[in-house]
């Protein structure tokens, strides 16, 4: 929303990357869900909506984390939570997430995106996966 504020018409039609562990807030029914829980919590979040299901699904992988951790948590028990994690979609959305003793970051997808008059990004693709690096 804020390029769209600051660049104007000349925005439109840009192509813009998303990030591939969500799904896109006025596309996707399984973000829309999620924005409809933010929403109802704190209603200021209204027109941040991409913003706020991107910090979201965020905190959803540290709280499967710790679901998974389970209690008396330590650090070595929330890596090895963490690790565990296999072809994971918070509530659905995005691409599959997978960590591992040698992939901390998770996923490593986007989404191509392109901007339109209505002021917003549609989606033109699939998520594209790349191969992790770390």
């Amino acid at each position: 929303p804020i390029m769209f504020k600051l660049a104007g018409p000349a925005w439109v039609g840009s192509y813009i990357n998303t990030t591939g562990n969500m799904s896109l807030p006025g596309f996707d029914p399984e973000a829309d869900k999620v924005v409809e829980v933010l929403l109802k919590y704190n209603p200021k979040l209204k027109n941040r909506e991409y913003l706020a299901t991107f910090g979201a699904v965020s905190m959803m992988h540290l709280a499967k984390a710790l679901e998974i951790a389970g209690r008396d948590l330590t650090q070595e028990k929330l890596i090895k939570a963490l690790e565990s994690i296999k072809d994971w979609k918070p509530e659905g959305m995005g691409s599959p997430v997978t960590y591992g003793p040698n992939q901390h970051h998770g996923n490593n997808a986007m989404r191509m995106t392109q901007a339109k008059k209505d002021m917003r990004n549609h989606p033109v693709g699939g998520y594209v996966v790349f191969p992790p690096k770390f």
